[in-house]
């Protein structure tokens, strides 16, 4: 039986921003992953993605993430991606008096 660690909504941004720092750090250390234009969010995510993997085949620890948050950041992310409008066509609605 191994042991299951449960990160709330606080922990789980906590974690997140953590990631992103990583990211940016071994970004700014790698000159083949800036050529590419690998973002931040991803080259951190591999890493953690890794070390979650390695702590459940190694130590049977099972991480877990509160997931409350994850569609409002998300749908934020994607509306405030380059190339992306969204466009509200106010020609078809009626005022409301």
């Amino acid at each position: 039986m191994g042991y299951i660690v449960s990160l709330d909504t606080l922990e789980t941004l906590m974690a997140a921003s953590l990631v992103l720092l990583i990211g940016r750090q071994i970004l700014a250390r790698t000159p083949i992953l800036r050529t590419y234009s690998i973002p931040e969010p991803v080259v951190g995510g591999l890493l953690v993605a890794l070390l979650v993997f390695a702590l459940r085949r190694v130590f049977q620890i099972d991480v877990r993430f509160d997931t409350t948050i994850q569609v409002p950041l998300m749908l934020r992310k994607i509306c405030k991606s380059p190339g992306i409008e969204i466009r509200v066509r106010y020609s078809g609605m009626r005022r409301v008096r």
